[in-house]
Protein backbone atom coordinates (compact mmCIF):
# COMPACT_ATOMS: atom_id res chain seq x y z
CA UNK A 1 0.00 0.00 0.00
CA UNK A 2 1.48 3.38 -0.92
CA UNK A 3 1.62 6.39 1.74
CA UNK A 4 -1.60 8.07 0.09
CA UNK A 5 -3.85 4.86 0.21
CA UNK A 6 -2.68 4.40 3.99
CA UNK A 7 -4.01 7.75 4.87
CA UNK A 8 -7.02 7.64 3.15
CA UNK A 9 -8.33 4.40 5.28
CA UNK A 10 -7.98 7.07 7.82
CA UNK A 11 -10.44 9.44 6.78
CA UNK A 12 -14.55 9.04 7.45
CA UNK A 13 -17.88 10.57 7.41
CA UNK A 14 -20.48 10.61 9.48
CA UNK A 15 -23.84 12.33 9.37
CA UNK A 16 -23.98 15.31 10.88
CA UNK A 17 -25.90 15.71 13.94
CA UNK A 18 -26.71 18.27 16.41
CA UNK A 19 -23.92 17.80 18.74
CA UNK A 20 -21.78 18.79 16.02
CA UNK A 21 -23.53 22.37 15.39
CA UNK A 22 -21.19 24.25 17.58
CA UNK A 23 -18.20 22.98 16.34
CA UNK A 24 -19.37 23.59 12.81
CA UNK A 25 -20.58 26.98 13.13
CA UNK A 26 -17.19 28.04 14.61
CA UNK A 27 -14.92 26.40 12.09
CA UNK A 28 -17.20 28.50 9.45
CA UNK A 29 -17.14 31.52 11.29
CA UNK A 30 -13.49 30.98 11.45
CA UNK A 31 -11.46 33.82 9.51
CA UNK A 32 -9.00 30.63 7.82
CA UNK A 33 -12.50 28.91 6.42
CA UNK A 34 -14.88 32.64 5.62
CA UNK A 35 -12.36 33.41 3.56
CA UNK A 36 -12.86 31.02 0.84
CA UNK A 37 -16.71 30.82 0.95
CA UNK A 38 -18.80 32.03 -1.68
CA UNK A 39 -21.14 33.61 1.54
CA UNK A 40 -18.92 35.23 4.47
CA UNK A 41 -21.26 36.45 6.51
CA UNK A 42 -21.43 35.79 10.40
CA UNK A 43 -23.32 32.85 11.51
CA UNK A 44 -25.22 33.12 14.48
CA UNK A 45 -25.89 29.93 17.62
CA UNK A 46 -29.63 30.95 16.41
CA UNK A 47 -29.27 30.77 12.61
CA UNK A 48 -27.61 27.65 12.88
CA UNK A 49 -29.72 26.10 14.96
CA UNK A 50 -32.74 27.10 12.11
CA UNK A 51 -30.70 25.81 9.27
CA UNK A 52 -29.93 22.72 10.97
CA UNK A 53 -33.92 22.39 11.34
CA UNK A 54 -34.62 23.69 7.73
CA UNK A 55 -32.83 20.92 5.88
CA UNK A 56 -34.17 18.59 3.23
CA UNK A 57 -32.97 15.04 3.81
CA UNK A 58 -34.29 14.78 0.16
CA UNK A 59 -31.85 17.10 -1.70
CA UNK A 60 -29.28 16.99 0.43
CA UNK A 61 -26.62 15.39 2.66
CA UNK A 62 -24.09 16.54 5.53
CA UNK A 63 -20.97 14.86 6.77
CA UNK A 64 -18.59 15.50 9.40
CA UNK A 65 -14.99 14.55 8.23
CA UNK A 66 -13.00 12.46 11.02
CA UNK A 67 -9.48 11.59 10.46
CA UNK A 68 -8.25 9.28 12.59
CA UNK A 69 -11.56 9.49 14.37
CA UNK A 70 -10.83 13.31 15.29
CA UNK A 71 -13.36 15.75 13.63
CA UNK A 72 -11.68 17.73 10.99
CA UNK A 73 -14.18 19.50 9.07
CA UNK A 74 -17.41 19.12 7.36
CA UNK A 75 -18.74 17.93 3.39
CA UNK A 76 -21.91 18.30 1.51
CA UNK A 77 -23.94 17.53 -0.93
CA UNK A 78 -26.85 19.95 -2.37
CA UNK A 79 -29.03 20.41 -5.17
CA UNK A 80 -29.32 16.63 -6.36
CA UNK A 81 -30.69 16.11 -9.62
CA UNK A 82 -31.63 12.41 -10.16
CA UNK A 83 -32.47 12.66 -14.12
CA UNK A 84 -28.28 13.82 -14.41
CA UNK A 85 -27.35 11.92 -11.29
CA UNK A 86 -25.60 15.00 -10.15
CA UNK A 87 -24.87 17.26 -6.63
CA UNK A 88 -23.72 20.41 -5.60
CA UNK A 89 -20.76 19.61 -3.52
CA UNK A 90 -19.59 21.93 -0.70
CA UNK A 91 -17.49 21.55 2.10
CA UNK A 92 -13.98 22.72 4.53
CA UNK A 93 -11.32 21.39 6.89
CA UNK A 94 -11.86 23.36 9.71
CA UNK A 95 -9.31 22.22 12.11
CA UNK A 96 -6.62 24.52 11.30
CA UNK A 97 -3.73 22.08 12.05
CA UNK A 98 -4.92 20.25 8.75
CA UNK A 99 -5.10 23.05 6.17
CA UNK A 100 -2.75 22.90 3.18
CA UNK A 101 -2.02 19.61 3.83
CA UNK A 102 -2.01 15.98 2.49
CA UNK A 103 -4.90 15.20 4.92
CA UNK A 104 -6.58 18.14 3.75
CA UNK A 105 -6.54 16.95 -0.03
CA UNK A 106 -7.22 13.36 0.91
CA UNK A 107 -10.29 14.01 2.60
CA UNK A 108 -11.48 15.95 -0.88
CA UNK A 109 -10.59 12.52 -2.80
CA UNK A 110 -12.62 10.85 0.12
CA UNK A 111 -15.66 12.77 -0.23
CA UNK A 112 -15.66 12.42 -4.11
CA UNK A 113 -15.08 8.47 -3.59
CA UNK A 114 -18.59 8.71 -1.75
CA UNK A 115 -20.70 11.10 -3.79
CA UNK A 116 -19.55 8.80 -6.85
CA UNK A 117 -20.78 6.28 -5.27
CA UNK A 118 -24.38 7.10 -6.08
CA UNK A 119 -23.85 10.20 -8.22
CA UNK A 120 -22.25 10.70 -11.78
CA UNK A 121 -21.13 14.19 -11.52
CA UNK A 122 -20.47 16.28 -8.99
CA UNK A 123 -20.32 20.31 -9.40
CA UNK A 124 -19.62 23.50 -7.30
CA UNK A 125 -18.27 27.25 -6.77
CA UNK A 126 -14.83 28.04 -5.99
CA UNK A 127 -13.95 31.43 -5.44
CA UNK A 128 -10.90 32.60 -7.73
CA UNK A 129 -8.65 33.17 -4.37
CA UNK A 130 -8.74 29.48 -3.13
CA UNK A 131 -5.85 28.67 -5.44
CA UNK A 132 -5.12 25.44 -3.38
CA UNK A 133 -8.78 23.97 -3.80
CA UNK A 134 -8.28 25.31 -7.38
CA UNK A 135 -5.12 23.08 -7.85
CA UNK A 136 -6.66 20.34 -6.52
CA UNK A 137 -9.05 20.05 -8.84
CA UNK A 138 -6.99 20.69 -11.89
CA UNK A 139 -5.00 17.64 -10.51
CA UNK A 140 -8.25 15.61 -10.16
CA UNK A 141 -9.09 16.79 -14.35
CA UNK A 142 -12.35 19.03 -13.14
CA UNK A 143 -13.32 21.43 -16.46
CA UNK A 144 -13.49 25.08 -15.03
CA UNK A 145 -15.82 28.09 -16.21
CA UNK A 146 -15.17 31.08 -15.29
CA UNK A 147 -17.74 32.86 -13.69
CA UNK A 148 -16.40 36.68 -12.15
CA UNK A 149 -15.64 36.07 -8.25
CA UNK A 150 -15.74 32.61 -8.59
CA UNK A 151 -14.79 29.20 -10.86
CA UNK A 152 -17.37 27.35 -12.08
CA UNK A 153 -16.26 23.48 -11.31
CA UNK A 154 -17.31 20.20 -12.62
CA UNK A 155 -16.19 16.86 -12.30
CA UNK A 156 -17.73 13.38 -13.66
CA UNK A 157 -16.87 9.59 -12.25
CA UNK A 158 -14.70 8.79 -15.16
CA UNK A 159 -12.54 11.79 -15.43
CA UNK A 160 -12.48 11.10 -11.08
CA UNK A 161 -11.40 7.23 -11.81
CA UNK A 162 -8.76 8.29 -14.50
CA UNK A 163 -7.27 11.05 -12.77
CA UNK A 164 -3.45 10.87 -12.21
CA UNK A 165 -4.37 11.32 -8.70
CA UNK A 166 -6.92 8.86 -8.19
CA UNK A 167 -4.74 6.42 -9.83
CA UNK A 168 -1.91 7.05 -7.04
CA UNK A 169 -4.65 5.46 -4.86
Amino acid sequence: MSFFTDELAKISFVPLQEEHLELVRQWRNSNAVNQHMITQEYISREQQQQWYQSRNSELEAYFIAQYSGDNIGMFYWTDINQEVSSIQTHGFIGEAQWHNTPVSSLAIVAFYQLCFQQFDMVWGRILKTNKNFLSLHETLSASFTDQGNYIFCELDKNTFCSSSLAKLL
